[in-house]
């Protein structure tokens, strides 16, 4: 816990004792409502809470957007936490809707997904984030969610049956993999309009309120997931189409993990010729739902924090796109310009 202690608080200097009380209280939940339940039931069991029902739309919309591209949640409308009722399934066989930490609805929002998108969820174990990204393909396009372990993905695949229906009676919205991250470059290169990377990280919060690994958590360990969640990160950007765009996610708050992994990708998409790469602006500090949380603009992304009054999080997410090379000599050109990207 010391090594967790003074690495946290050189990072955040004097904020962060506020953010380590914050981190040790209870996680606060929103619920998104699953659109293919019975909507009706979901909306008289929720409206009986202390909580708000918005329409959350993706970063990069128009004003004409369609309501496929937004997810619908209740929020808390206060500091205090709503107790939601227990999830169940509506008449229909889907469950009414899913909890989570309001946070990790940024990552999914920032991906710009369209109904005919063809997506990656490449770390998709447990599932919450699988499930929002079906929210916004809405029966069209196609999902793919990879997990590796064997356990994890034994859930994903009942959390999948338990919110998502089929297409058709012979084609799945979601198709669940077990390919590890960093071989979709080898195996899928420019393949997908879209590209999740939800990376394994240190996991801060859960990690520290179930006790499991601070009394040895290190700069070490954070760096060695670093080193992984690099590989993952290059494979997505190669695995995404030209013009296509990645989100990187972790659920820690060490720059090891977040800036700094941005950083190194991108210096070696740099001495790649092939592969072309810029850090967008996911849009999100234009949207009212910022308002709801306590958060950082970092060198690369956003860093959401844990706040008394807004305890989300914590939560980094960068927006990357890749660019066509449509000769050497072009794309030389063009990074000789950008090189000042941050």
């Amino acid at each position: 816990m010391d090594n967790f202690q003074a690495f946290y608080s050189e990072q955040f200097g004097k904020d962060w004792p506020s953010i380590m009380e914050s981190l040790s209280q209870t996680t606060q939940h929103c619920a998104v409502v699953n659109k293919f339940s019975f909507q009706e039931e979901v909306h008289e069991k929720l409206s009986s809470t202390e909580a708000e029902f918005l329409n959350i739309s993706i970063f990069n919309s128009h004003e004409d957007i369609q309501t496929e591209l937004q997810l619908n949640c209740y929020f808390p409308n206060s500091s205090n936490r709503v107790r939601f009722p227990k999830q169940d399934k509506t008449s229909n066989g889907y469950f009414d809707y899913y909890l989570l930490d309001a946070s990790s609805m940024l990552p999914v929002l920032a991906l710009d997904i369209y109904t005919n998108n063809a997506v990656l969820d490449m770390c998709a174990a447990p599932g919450g984030k699988t499930v929002l990204v079906s929210q916004l393909l809405s029966n069209h396009g196609s999902l793919v969610a990879s997990e590796i372990s064997n356990t994890r993905r034994a859930n994903l695949i009942k959390v999948i049956k338990d919110y998502i229906p089929k297409i058709s009676k012979s084609k799945e919205l979601v198709e669940v993999r077990n390919l590890t991250g960093h071989k979709f470059a080898t195996y899928e290169p420019s393949t997908y309009d879209r590209v999740l990377v939800d990376a394994p990280c240190s996991s801060d919060r859960h990690n520290l309120q179930t006790n499991f690994e601070y009394s040895v958590w290190s700069e070490m360990k954070s760096k060695a997931n670093a080193n992984l969640q690099k590989k993952l990160l290059l494979s997505a950007l190669q695995t995404v189409v030209p013009g296509g765009i990645v989100v990187y996610s972790t659920c820690s708050m060490s720059v090891f993990e977040n800036d700094a992994v941005i950083d190194e990708v991108l210096s070696k998409c740099t001495q790649n010729n092939d592969l072309k790469v810029e850090v967008l602006d996911s849009q999100f500090t234009n949207q009212p739902i910022a308002d709801m949380f306590n958060f950082q603009q970092t060198r690369n992304g956003i860093l959401v924090l844990p706040s008394k009054t807004k305890n989300w999080g914590p939560l980094y997410f960068c927006k990357l796109q890749r660019f066509a090379v449509e000769s050497r000599a072009e794309f030389q050109k063009d990074n000789a310009v950008s090189s000042g990207i941050q």
